[in-house]
């Protein structure tokens, strides 16, 4: 009887490791696939097709150990959505070509994001949270104070949540729209700069941090000077 049951383990396992096999073949010839090209020489029209190609062939290597392995078939959504997210971990983890393609997927976004949006760079001067929506001041590279507001949720913006002391020696690229809100006081739509993503460049020595801020300081205490002649 036990012998009879550990060799009903033993073939289960075999079963097992088939189908693992089955699967890890195909994630392993999609690597080997997109290894094949040098993302960095690829024009971002064509990242995506090249992806596409190689998880096909990939998957078509023996794609019906591994529709076994997963326990479905063609027209089960739910299963190919669970099996798309394992090849994902899986090549994020163990595919350094994919980790490529990845980066450069994210600076296809960054340059379609910087086309659509203007963009300020310098330092965050302070975050005023007692407005009606919280405002970052940005002190730009050209000595000028410009103010955004955080209206909604962006990419990033979990950072800020207990202030800004942290970055304020980080040089920071702020990329925003406008956008019209109704305001029921004054019964009109008030224009505002609505942050859109604020990218960390670099860090500041202290420094130069100090210079800039005495600069401005200076700047604005001519500015108030003159009004009052």
């Amino acid at each position: 009887m036990k012998k009879g049951f550990l060799t009903f383990i033993i073939l289960l396992c075999i079963q097992c490791s088939w189908g693992q096999t089955a699967t890890q073949e195909a994630f392993d010839k999609a690597c080997h696939c997109l290894a094949q090209t040098d993302f960095d020489q690829v024009d971002f029209v064509a990242i995506d097709s090249i992806l596409e190609i190689c998880i096909k062939e990939g998957l078509y290597t023996n794609w019906t150990g591994v529709l076994e392995e997963q326990g479905t078939q063609l027209g089960d959504d739910q299963a190919m959505n669970q099996l798309a997210t394992k090849m994902h971990q899986y090549l994020t983890k163990n595919c350094p070509s994919f980790q490529r393609y990845n980066e450069r997927l994210a600076a296809k976004k960054i340059t379609v994001v910087r086309e659509r949006n203007p963009a300020d760079t310098g330092v965050i001067y302070t975050l005023d949270t007692k407005s009606r929506f919280p405002i970052l001041n940005l002190l730009t590279n050209n000595n000028e104070l410009k103010s955004f507001y955080w209206i909604r949720e962006f990419d990033g913006s979990s950072r800020f949540f207990d202030g800004i002391k942290q970055y304020q020696a980080i040089e920071v690229e702020i990329l925003w729209n406008t956008i019209e809100i109704y305001d029921i006081s004054t019964k009109q739509y008030l224009t505002y700069k609505e942050i859109y993503q604020v990218e960390e460049l670099r860090k500041i020595p202290q420094k130069d941090l100090n210079n800039r801020l005495k600069a401005y300081k200076k700047h604005l205490k001519s500015t108030r000077k003159s009004k009052i002649k």
